[in-house]
């Protein structure tokens, strides 16, 4: 299911390097001829409650964060960034689209929708929207993946990363996944 995940975050760490436009703040996206889409919008079929399924994977994804709503083409509103701790819990208590087995999704789940063709963000807008601000931990996502001590797995959107060197007391946001 995660077959190359590895080769693609390497070929994206190259993208970015390469790209004189980092900075800005506007998602950038290579062509098809140079990279094709990971996560193309047809790989997904889209409900009308405010969900998607990735038939890839056959996960069934929220397509806003946790404290926005889905008003029937966009997320409205603020996301909310949870500490790793009350992320889990935020999950656990979640009832959405009449679901109440909702989860935070483990770094290979929330890595499979990383959209490697592009960046800031790197995810496809179509299918998740994201907000227009400007916050360094706009694009940073909490993983149920624990790491050593008080450290856990979380993936940046911005770029496409995933790290695990920070504390779970930091407060990033979540997208809950369900399935699999």
């Amino acid at each position: 299911m995660f077959k190359g995940f590895k080769h693609r975050v390497s070929l994206l760490i190259v993208i970015i390097w390469s790209s004189s436009t980092l900075g800005s703040q506007t998602q950038t996206c290579r062509t098809e001829t140079e990279i094709p889409p990971t996560t193309p919008t047809s790989q997904f079929t889209q409900h009308d409650n405010g969900t998607v399924t990735d038939n890839a994977t056959r996960l069934i994804w929220m397509r806003c964060s946790l404290g926005q709503t889905w008003n029937g083409s966009t997320c409205e509103g603020n996301a909310i960034q949870y500490n790793w701790q009350d992320a889990l819990l935020a999950a656990q208590a979640e009832n959405f689209a009449s679901f109440d087995d909702w989860r935070l999704p483990n770094v290979k789940e929330l890595a499979s929708i990383v959209e490697l063709a592009c960046y800031q963000p790197a995810i496809n807008l179509t299918i998740f929207p994201e907000p227009t601000d400007s916050t360094e931990t706009q694009y940073v996502y909490w993983t149920s993946t624990a790491y050593i001590k008080n450290r856990a797995l979380k993936v940046r959107f911005r770029d496409g990363f995933y790290t695990f060197y920070f504390d779970r007391e930091q407060t990033y946001r979540v997208r809950l996944v369900r399935g699999g």
